[in-house]
């Protein structure tokens, strides 16, 4: 029997889900491309003395093509990978909705779902998502950061979630980030949505907005 994810009506970042726990985790041989591009505006805020919000931002919605000869890690489905709030995706990446065909886990007001029958009917990506919410809930503690929406990660690469690669990423940048500062920067990223295509030898990563302009407009 499938299993599809559910979510409940709450939006705070403890919001339990019914998608599975991934097993321990393989070392990864490729580097996922959010790692790059997040690691690319963290050189570019450190040498500009700029916010890394800006830069992540920037680069997103700018839109990002690197040459892949087997270094980056590629969506796990022969699909779109997309990491952000589900009002972003139903914005930007709507007409694409009908044809996915991969796996999805989501957080966050049902009715998203209950609205897209196909997301709905979707298997759960057995990565270690709920982990990550959960790691991010208990480090979070003081409320410094909330959703503002659902959020949704469709596909997975290397078997895993982005977002214990993104949030740990950022804290070995600077231990010294404050629970605010990484909520903004989490909230920039999710807010853009994510989206990773690979395409022969090259890798894309952008925004959804981007996206659309770059490859559905």
């Amino acid at each position: 029997m499938k299993k599809h994810c559910t979510s409940n009506s709450a939006l705070t970042i403890g919001t339990k889900i019914t998608c599975p726990t991934a097993a321990v985790l393989a070392t990864p041989s490729c580097i996922n491309p959010i790692v790059y591009l997040i690691n690319e505006a963290l050189i570019t805020a450190k040498k500009n003395n700029t916010a890394i919000d800006v830069e992540i931002a920037a680069l997103l919605n700018a839109g990002v093509n690197i040459s892949n000869t087997g270094k980056f890690c590629c969506p796990g489905c022969n699909d779109i990978y997309y990491l952000g709030y589900a009002n972003t995706f139903q914005t930007s990446l709507s007409s694409l909705i009908t044809g996915l065909t991969c796996c999805l886990n989501y957080i966050g007001d049902p009715s998203f779902l209950n609205a897209n029958p196909t997301l709905k009917n979707l298997d759960c990506c057995a990565t270690n998502f709920i982990d990550c919410i959960t790691a991010i809930n208990q480090d979070l503690m003081d409320g410094s950061f909330t959703f503002t929406g659902g959020l949704m990660e469709y596909n997975s690469i290397n078997s895993e979630s982005a977002i214990c690669l993104i949030y740990n990423q950022l804290k070995a940048f600077n231990k010294y980030l404050t629970g605010e500062e990484l909520g903004v920067i989490l909230e920039t990223l999710f807010t853009a949505g994510v989206v990773v295509k690979c395409t022969g030898c090259t890798v894309y990563i952008g925004s959804a907005a981007d996206y659309f302009n770059t490859f559905l407009d």
